[in-house]
């Protein structure tokens, strides 16, 4: 008997980085990879953690989904979205991010790396 499932598939990466803020000390971070969000996003904590400049437009609030058909109104803000993440994570990397950074992904070695522009 074949087995069909519909619907959309959507490949998630969970991956380790450092990040920081130019001439201060690194720190690591959790990042979830996922090509079905059309969002990047951050925690608020680790917004907090890096003492990230947030700015708000309370006039211009959008629609996030969560997964399993959870959607929540949150303020737009500029280049990240503050959210929560999934998986415990501290940060999202969505469409956007990689539309606009085309990495090489290792899905066998779970590795995300630069792609090399020559």
């Amino acid at each position: 008997m074949n087995h069909y499932v519909g619907g959309s598939f959507y490949a998630i990466l969970q991956v380790s980085a450092l990040a920081f803020k130019q001439d201060e000390t690194p720190a690591e971070v959790s990042i979830f990879v996922d090509n079905g969000s059309s969002l990047n996003g951050v925690t608020e904590a680790l917004a907090e953690r890096l003492q990230l400049e947030i700015t708000e437009h309370p006039d211009d609030m959008m629609t996030v989904r969560l997964g399993y058909n959870q959607t929540v109104q949150r303020p737009r803000r500029t280049t990240f979205t503050v959210m929560p993440v999934p998986e415990d994570k501290d940060v999202l990397l969505g469409m956007k991010w990689l539309r606009e950074n085309n990495p090489d992904i290792d899905w066998e070695r779970l590795l995300l790396r630069p792609r090399n522009r020559t």
